[in-house]
């Protein structure tokens, strides 16, 4: 995963791996008194001093396998940022990517290759390093004074000392968008779903792939609210329920229900949780983390799709982490907002959650 939001790892740190503050001693003038001295600053006819804040830094781009781009020097301004620094070479050497402007590189496509966050591993991601260590700041808030050597690199795995992966509050709120219109298909026979409701072909679209079912005997319960272990495990049967790996969370139990499904969306990078060792299976999901989950199995199945940027009424109250992720959606007809609004933060319901589904499935399945 990148490391650019996630340091926690050197919370602990005794110190900081490089100096962030140049403190030199004032240097007194030999004369003071002499009023012809021509380095005198409060001479009016001194001619000012020459000034050059201009730095020169070294940087290269490798990743797990080979080098993109040979280390050489940059010249900048002093106290350019680290991601300003790469903006600058991605510009010249025409490098595309994904997240840099937030200063969380999801992804760098050069040369026709391109390699994203966990694309090659739930470990995987983009990171940097500074004169070979990696920085307690983020690439926005790194300055660099000059001399550097900056390495920006693909990982296939992160662990072993350099990062942890996104945060809980950032990895997995997503959440899905009510629609006025759903796909067509035909009715199941749910007592609490009519023909006429907007989301009934897609309740019926999902019962009959056996992705979803009612919570009673004739009850789909469309206004309920849907929870993260119902909504990874339904992904787990769009993919055809794949074995997962060793459970990693404390609170999600081998014999739950949603166990595999778990396991397996944590393997794939398409989760990771909401604390150290906390999946918080019973937690409602919210629209902005279901988009993220939407995003993260998009990639798994390998669809490819824009980004856009979204331009809902409350796009402002969308988390930075989940502002890609809803941008695809809404780029890729997978999720809508209602009333020019996203609502990223509300709770996700089971009849949004069902056209959801079926837009995902018709859009990874082709």
């Amino acid at each position: 995963m990148s490391i650019f939001q996630h340091l926690s790892a050197f919370e602990k740190g005794e110190k900081s791996p490089f100096n962030l503050y140049n403190i030199k001693p004032e240097v007194q003038d030999d004369n003071p008194d002499n009023p012809d001295n021509p380095d005198d600053p409060d001479d009016p006819l001194s001619p000012p001093p020459v000034t050059d804040d201009r730095i020169s830094v070294s940087f290269t781009m490798v990743t797990h396998q080979k080098t993109w781009i040979g280390k050489h020097t940059v010249r900048l301004q002093k106290n350019t940022s680290v991601r300003d620094l790469i903006t600058q070479v991605f510009d010249e050497y025409g490098v595309e990517s994904k997240g840099l402007s937030t200063g969380y590189l999801r992804s760098v496509t050069y040369k026709g290759e391109t390699l994203r966050e966990f694309g090659v591993g739930r470990n995987s991601g983009w990171q940097y390093t500074v004169d070979g260590e990696l920085p307690m700041l983020g690439i926005t808030q790194y300055k660099l004074q000059g001399g550097e050597d900056v390495v920006l690199k693909f990982t296939a795995d992160y662990t072993g000392g350099s990062v942890s992966g996104p945060t809980a509050e950032e990895e997995e709120k997503e959440e899905e968008v009510k629609e006025e219109s759903a796909p067509e298909s035909e009715t199941v026979a749910y007592t609490d779903v009519a023909e006429s409701d907007w989301f009934a072909g897609s309740v019926s679209f999902v019962s009959e792939k056996g992705f979803m079912t009612g919570v009673s005997t004739g009850e789909f319960a469309p206004q309920l609210t849907l929870t993260r272990a119902m909504f990874v495990t339904v992904l787990h049967r769009m993919a055809g329920k794949p074995e997962g790996a060793e459970n990693e969370f404390s609170d999600v139990a081998p014999d739950a229900w949603y166990a595999d499904a778990v396991s397996w969306a944590y393997a794939n990078g398409i989760v990771s949780g909401t604390g150290a060792d906390e999946f918080s299976p019973d937690a409602p999901i919210t629209r902005e983390q279901m988009a993220t989950l939407i995003y993260r199995y998009a990639l798994f199945a390998g669809l490819e799709g824009e980004t856009d940027e979204s331009e809902y009424s409350d796009g402002a109250e969308i988390s930075p982490y989940a502002k890609e992720a809803v941008g695809f959606a809404e780029a890729a007809g997978i999720m809508q907002g209602s009333g020019g609004n996203f609502r990223p933060k509300d709770d996700s319901k089971r009849c949004e959650a069902a056209a959801v589904f079926e837009r995902l499935y018709n859009a990874t399945a082709k």
